[in-house]
C-alpha cells in the first residue's frame, strides 16, 4: 500500500519472482522465510525500490483528486516476465505471450507499468494498445492520461492509425482492432504499415479480438512487431487460436488467487424463480406459468405472439414477476451502499423492466442501451446520450448517488468497474467467455463488501458450468459458489467461535476467558468470519439457526471491547447487514457502547457507577486495570516522564497480582492510588508553584534529565527555568498551522537551547539535544 491507503486495502507481496524462498532464506540467514522476508527483499532491495520508484508508482488524477498507485506482486512479475519473453533471443513468435490476469485485478494498471518499462528500457519505442470495443478503448486511454503516461493519442479513423503506425514512430497509440480494415474501395491483402521491430503491441481482452481476419490485417502491418495480449479469463483446454497468435502463458493470477489475496471478492450464485426460468425449459409450461391468470382461449392467442423463448422472455407477464422479485430481493438482500446491475435478453426487456421497476416503487435505476439506425423510436427514446450515459455511471460508482441499479443489455458487461455492485440480476443467456466477464462486474472489492451475488432468472447454471469445462479446473477453481455451499462454512465458523466459551449465557467469565491479548485475537478473527457468513447468507432462512448465538457472540464482543479498551476489536469487514442486526440486539440490550469511547477514568463518579455495576471484586479488578492501562496509553504523549513511570508501576502490581501476591481487592485499592495520582495532575503543578498540568509536563522533562545527571539544582531554580523554556515555545506557537512550518520549529529549537545554554547548566550535547527534543514534541501535544 501506499501512504495514506485504507488498511483493509494493504496486500501481501507474496511473490519475491525472480527469486525464491531458498534465495531469502540464504540471504537472511533464516531456517523460516516470513511474508515479510519477502516484502523486504522485493520493495527495498536496492535495484528493485529504484526500479518500483521508477515504474512501478504513478500518480492517477481524479476527479476527488490525486491518488497515488503501486504495482502489486503479480503486476510487477508479469511486467518482468512480460520483459524477458520480449528480450528472449528465439524466434520472434517465441517472444510474446499472454498475460491472464483474472478480472478485477488491475490489467489496465498492469498495461501501464509494461509501457513505462518499455518506453525507458527501449529507444523510443511505439506502443500499440488494441481492444474491440469503444468503451474499453477510451478507458485504456484515460486511464495512461490520468497518470501523465507520456502523450497517448488514440486513433481517430482507418486512415488516422495507418498514419500513425507508418510515419510517427515513438508514439502510444490506443486504437480498435476494427480499424485493421481495408476500405470498400481496397482489394486484395492489407497493406504493411511499417517494417519497425520497436514496436510492441498490447491486445486487451485477447481471447476476443484477435481470432478473425482482423488480427491477420495487423500482422500484416506490422509484420515485425512483438505481441503481448491480455485477458481476464483464461485460454480454454483446447489451446486454439489465442495460444496461436501470441504464445503460451507469460503469466497466471487466478481466480483463487485473487480471492486469497482479498483483490477480489468472491461471486455467489443463487437461481430464482425457477419455475420461469428459459434455459433449457418446456417453453409451454413457462407460457401456462407466466399467462395463468387468462382463460384458454386468451392464452391461444397471446402464444401466437410468444412463440420463441427470446419472445417470452420479453413478455411484460414475466417480466412483472421477475421485477418484483428483484425488487424483494434487493431492498432485503442488499444493504446500502451497494447497487446492482439487472442483464436483459433485450434492447425492448431493459426498457420493460425500468417501466415495471418504476411502476412497483422499486429502486432508483436507469436504462443503459444504445442506439441503432434500425432500433424502433421507443429505444432512441430510452437510449441515453454520452453524456446521459456518463451521469448514470458516475451517480451508479458514486456510493452517495441516487442510483441504485442499471439496466443494461450489452453495454457495461466488460470493463466497466464499478466496486459498489455487489447484486446481478441476470436474465439473458450467456456463454463462454462472456459470461466470465459479466459476472465480473460484482467481484470488485469495496468497504464491508463480502462477496458479489448473481441471481439468475434465465437459468444459465447448465451454461456456467459448460464454460467452465472449457478451461482447466485449477484456472477456474471458486469462479462462481452456489449460496448453499456456504453452509457448511457457516456451520464450521459457529463451532469454532462459540468453542472460546464453556457457556455463552456466564458474561463474565466469558470476558475472563478473553483476558490474554492472544485469545483475545483469536477471538475476534473467529467472529469476524462467522459475521462475514452470516451476512453472506441472511436473510435466507439457512441463517436462521444461528442469528441466537450471533447476537450472544456480538454482546461479548461489544462488552470485551469496552472492558479491555481494543479498538481493534470493531465490527469491520463483518458486513452491512449483519452490522445492522448486531446494532439493533446492543441497543435493545442496553448496550450502546459500539461506536463511544468507553468510560473515562477522570470522571470518577460515572467510573466508580461502572465499577459498582460489575459482579464481583473479580470483574472489578479486571476492569480497573484495563483502564488504567487504556488512560496512561491515551495520555502518554501528554507527560512521557510521569506517565511512563506510572506505566512501570502498574505493570509491576499486575506482575505480582498475576502471582497472587495481591487479592483482588488489594489489587484494586493500589490502581485507585494510581488514579487519583492521574487525577491530580493540576493539584500537582499547583503545590509545586506551577499553573497546570502542562507546566508540569514540561518540568518533569527537565527534572529528568538535571536530577538524572546528579547535578545540584533547587527546586525555585527548576520552577523558574521551565517557565523560561515554557516562555520560549508559547513565543512561537501563535503562528497559524505552526507544526507543519518547520521555520518555526528551528525557532523553538534554537530560542530552547539558548535558555538552556544561559542556565549554567552543565549538560552535555547529548542531554541538551534530547531535552530540546523532547520539549518541541510536548509542544506538539499540548499546543494547537
Amino acid at each position: 500500500g501506499t501512504y495514506g491507503t485504507p488498511k483493509g486495502q494493504y496486500k501481501p507481496w507474496r511473490d519475491p519472482y525472480p527469486v525464491d524462498d531458498d534465495y531469502l532464506s540464504e540471504l537472511f540467514d533464516v531456517d523460516y522465510v516470513s511474508p515479510q522476508h519477502r516484502m523486504l527483499y522485493a520493495l527495498f532491495e536496492p535495484e528493485r525500490l529504484l526500479d518500483q520508484l521508477r515504474h512501478f508508482t504513478v500518480f492517477e488524477t481524479k476527479q476527488r483528486g490525486t491518488v497515488k498507485l503501486v504495482a502489486r506482486y503479480q503486476q510487477y512479475r508479469a511486467v518482468q516476465k512480460a520483459l524477458a519473453r520480449i528480450n528472449h533471443r528465439g524466434s520472434r513468435e517465441a517472444r510474446g505471450g499472454v498475460v491472464w490476469h483474472t478480472q478485477g485485478s488491475g490489467k489496465s494498471l498492469t498495461m501501464l507499468f509494461l509501457g513505462l518499462k518499455l518506453r525507458r528500457e527501449k529507444a523510443d519505442p511505439t506502443l500499440l494498445l488494441v481492444t474491440d470495443r469503444t468503451a474499453l478503448d477510451k478507458q485504456i486511454h484515460a486511464t495512461f492520461e490520468r497518470c501523465d503516461f507520456p502523450n497517448p493519442k488514440r486513433a481517430e479513423d482507418i486512415d488516422d492509425l495507418r498514419d500513425k503506425l507508418s510515419s510517427h514512430a515513438g508514439e502510444t497509440i490506443t486504437t480498435l482492432i476494427q480499424k485493421f480494415q481495408l476500405h470498400e474501395e481496397e482489394e486484395g491483402e492489407f497493406p504493411v504499415l511499417s517494417r519497425d521491430d520497436n514496436i510492441y503491441v498490447m491486445v486487451d481482452e485477447a481471447h476476443r479480438t484477435q481470432y478473425k481476419s482482423l488480427a491477420n490485417n495487423m500482422r500484416t502491418a506490422l509484420p515485425n512487431a512483438y505481441y503481448v495480449g491480455f485477458t481476464g479469463t483464461p485460454i480454454e483446454k483446447k489451446e486454439r487460436d489465442t495460444r496461436r497468435t501470441f504464445g503460451n502463458y507469460i503469466d497466471t493470477y487466478t481466480i483463487d488467487q485473487s480471492l486469497e489475496d482479498d483483490t477480489t471478492v468472491e461471486i455467489l450464485y443463487q437461481g430464482r424463480l425457477a419455475d420461469i426460468h428459459l434455459e433449457g425449459a418446456n417453453l409451454d409450461r413457462i407460457f401456462d406459468r407466466v399467462f395463468a391468470e387468462y382463460d384458454e382461449g386468451e392464452k391461444a392467442e397471446i402464444k401466437k405472439r410468444y412463440a420463441r423463448a427470446q419472445d417470452l422472455a420479453e413478455a411484460e407477464s414475466r417480466i412483472k414477476h421477475v421485477a418484483l422479485d428483484i425488487i424483494d430481493h434487493f431492498e432485503n438482500e442488499i444493504a446500502r451502499p451497494f447497487k446492482g446491475m439487472v442483464v436483459t435478453t433485450s434492447k425492448r426487456a431493459a426498457i420493460r423492466y425500468k417501466k415495471k421497476l418504476d411502476q412497483f416503487n422499486g429502486p432508483e435505476s436507469r436504462v443503459v442501451i444504445s442506439q441503432g439506425h434500425n432500433d424502433p423510436e421507443e429505444v432512441k427514446e430510452w437510449a441515453p446520450s454520452d453524456s446521459e450515459l456518463s451521469e448514470y455511471k458516475d451517480s451508479f460508482v458514486d456510493e452517495d448517488g441516487d442510483v441504485e441499479l442499471l439496466i443494461v443489455c450489452d453495454m457495461l458487461l466488460t470493463g466497466f468497474d464499478a466496486p459498489v455492485a455487489q447484486a446481478m440480476y441476470l436474465d439473458k443467456p450467456l456463454k463462454e467467455h462472456s459470461l466470465l466477464q459479466a459476472i465480473a462486474r460484482v467481484n470488485r472489492p469495496y468497504s464491508e463488501k463480502n462477496h458479489g451475488i448473481i441471481i439468475d432468472y434465465y437459468g444459465v447454471s447448465d451454461d456456467l458450468r459448460e464454460a467452465l469445462a472449457m478451461f482447466s479446473q485449477e484456472d477456474v477453481e471458486r469462479a462462481m459458489v452456489p449460496l448453499e455451499d456456504k453452509l457448511p462454512e457457516l456451520e464450521a465458523s459457529h463451532r469454532r467461535a462459540k468453542s472460546f466459551f464453556d457457556d455463552l449465557s456466564e458474561m463474565e467469565a466469558c470476558l475472563q476467558t478473553l483476558e490474554p491479548d492472544d485469545t483475545r485475537i483469536e477471538f475476534q478473527n473467529a467472529f469476524r468470519r462467522f459475521s462475514k457468513l452470516m451476512d453472506i447468507i441472511l436473510p435466507d432462512p439457512l441463517a436462521n439457526p444461528y442469528k441466537e448465538d450471533l447476537n450472544r457472540l456480538s454482546e461479548i464482543h461489544a462488552r470485551a471491547k469496552q472492558r479491555f479498551r481494543d479498538d481493534s476489536m470493531n465490527l469491520e469487514g463483518c458486513g452491512e447487514k449483519v452490522r445492522e442486526i448486531i446494532q439493533d440486539h446492543l441497543s435493545s440490550s442496553g448496550i450502546e457502547i459500539l461506536n463511544e469511547e468507553p468510560v473515562s477514568v477522570m470522571d470518577a463518579s460515572e467510573f466508580d457507577t461502572k465499577l459498582d455495576q460489575l459482579e464481583d471484586d473479580e470483574a472489578r479488578a479486571s476492569e480497573m486495570k484495563h483502564a488504567v492501562n487504556y488512560e496512561l496509553n491515551v495520555r502518554y504523549d501528554e507527560d512521557p516522564v510521569h506517565f511512563g513511570s506510572l506505566q512501570e508501576r502498574v505493570e509491576e502490581l499486575i506482575e505480582q497480582y498475576r502471582q497472587n501476591r495481591y487479592s483482588d481487592k488489594e489489587i484494586i485499592e493500589e490502581l485507585r492510588g494510581v488514579l487519583d495520582e492521574i487525577r491530580s495532575r493540576d493539584k500537582m503543578a499547583h503545590a509545586k508553584g506551577l499553573s497546570n498540568a502542562t507546566e508540569l509536563s514540561f518540568y518533569h522533562s527537565l527534572e529528568d534529565i538535571i536530577r538524572n545527571g546528579e547535578r545540584d539544582i533547587d527546586e525555585e531554580q527548576l520552577i523558574e527555568l521551565t517557565g523560561k523554556l515554557i516562555d520560549s515555545v508559547e513565543e512561537q506557537v501563535d503562528v497559524v498551522e505552526w507544526k507543519k512550518k518547520n521555520n518555526i520549529q528551528q525557532q523553538i529549537r534554537m530560542q530552547v537551547k539558548i535558555v538552556l545554554y544561559g542556565s549554567g547548566l552543565d549538560l552535555t550535547d547529548e542531554e541538551r539535544d534530547k531535552l530540546t527534543n523532547q520539549v518541541i514534541e510536548l509542544a506538539r501535544t499540548h499546543y494547537e
